[in-house]
């Protein structure tokens, strides 16, 4: 594997490979953020667990922590265990801004080898995609190059959309290879809004992949 520059917003744990990994566009840069660093007043805060609230307190971490507590994979935000410490968070991309510019599908393949890198470097048994167009990329461009490190893809990309009383209706990506499941959300910041209940509704199809991620951790 080349080197690269590992980019990710939590504290490295040995647990975090072969665990999860949390997988988005790329990395926020808040207007707030913009004029901290235009004034010399931005602070980084030190890294520690995904789910700890202290380091790590901010509308896109908070929506991920309450969706996967209500599929199933329920996190302490305080003294972390095997399964806290198995989770990071990346991007697809290592660029950062206020929102993605430009053509999200060519942003995508530009920026490939950046998520392949990681890939090969954690080696995640769970891939959670915070996107939806990830997913789409991935079996356009590289499923060749993801099969060399996860397995063969041993069920294809498919989607379900579930349709609720007053709650916009997205789609929810799923695929599977030998060695990993990856799961594709939309973006908890879409633009329209996402009910916390219409996630919900998909706690059949995704429990059982933390349950059974959560006994291999545990034994």
């Amino acid at each position: 594997m080349k080197e690269f520059t590992l980019n990710t917003a939590n504290k490295e744990f040995p647990e975090n490979r072969n665990g999860i990994m949390i997988c988005g566009y790329e990395w926020g840069f808040s207007k707030e953020d913009q004029l901290a660093v235009k004034e010399g007043e931005y602070t980084h805060e030190e890294k520690s667990f995904f789910s700890d609230q202290s380091v790590n307190d901010c509308a896109y971490r908070n929506r991920i922590v309450s969706w996967l507590d209500a599929l199933g994979l329920p996190l302490t935000s305080k003294d972390p265990g095997v399964i806290e410490r198995s989770i990071v968070q990346t991007n697809w991309m290592d660029s950062q801004d206020h929102q993605v510019a430009g053509d999200i599908y060519i942003r995508l393949r530009e920026q490939k080898e950046n998520f392949l890198n990681h890939l090969a470097y954690f080696k995640p048994k769970i891939v959670l995609f915070f996107g939806v167009r990830q997913l789409e990329v991935l079996n356009k461009e590289i499923l060749q190059e993801i099969e060399k490190i996860l397995g063969c893809n041993t069920q294809k990309e498919r989607y379900i959309q579930k349709e609720l009383k007053h709650c916009k209706s997205y789609k929810i990506g799923f695929q599977s290879f030998e060695k990993a499941e990856m799961i594709a959300f939309p973006h908890p910041a879409t633009r329209g809004g996402i009910c916390d209940h219409y996630i919900e509704a998909y706690h059949d199809d995704i429990a059982p992949i933390f349950q059974k991620y959560m006994e291999q951790k545990q034994m």
